[in-house]
């Protein structure tokens, strides 16, 4: 890296935090020693929206907003004074995640519900959206996909008051149509 070059800044995403072994999953045991780990690096683990404008920072993500966030994720997060932006699925909170986009071999987990997500956003969680019914965004004719990336943001602040500024794409999956839209609507 030349001297004039910054390091870049890292998004540490997580899905589950569980034993099962899928692919979604975290084990719990290894996130607590590896959020102690960074931690005492003196790597800088700053919000979402900070991570962007800091070089060689960190910021950490869950998409979903699983139940196991708030049992396993945010007390260990809080405890060492970490900040989080959970990614919620607003059609889907107080359910599971058995969305028709989920694929084979995931398990099928239960999501927050809205007093515990306002109670987390009160906490300091930062509440990003993460569409309405989890579809692959790229497939939805116009009016849904407007109908995907807005409501979300409506939802999440008429339910807790805090409004999303972020957007993560269910799977991942984008286009350029979907982030121009998206982009209209948060940072």
């Amino acid at each position: 890296m030349g001297a004039d070059r910054k390091p870049a800044s890292a998004i540490l995403t997580f899905h589950s935090l569980d034993r099962s072994g899928s692919v979604i999953s975290f084990d719990p045991d290894t996130f607590r020693a590896a959020m102690a780990t960074l931690h005492d690096s003196g790597v800088p683990v700053v919000s979402l929206r900070e991570a962007l404008r800091r070089p060689g920072a960190i910021a950490l993500t869950f998409d979903d907003a699983y139940v196991n966030f708030a049992e396993e994720a945010w007390p260990v997060l809080s405890r060492l004074n970490l900040p989080a932006t959970l990614f919620v699925v607003t059609g889907h909170a107080g359910g599971h995640n058995d969305w028709p986009s989920q694929p084979g071999g995931i398990p099928r987990l239960p999501l927050l519900d809205w007093p515990r997500l306002r109670g987390l956003a009160a906490a300091g969680v930062e509440l990003g959206a993460h569409s309405h019914t989890h579809p692959d965004l790229r497939a939805l004719a116009p009016e849904r996909l407007i109908d995907e990336l807005s409501l979300p943001a409506r939802i999440i602040e008429e339910q807790t008051g805090f409004h999303p500024t972020a957007y993560a794409y269910p799977s991942g999956l984008v286009n350029a149509t979907v982030r121009s839209r998206a982009a209209a609507l948060y940072e």
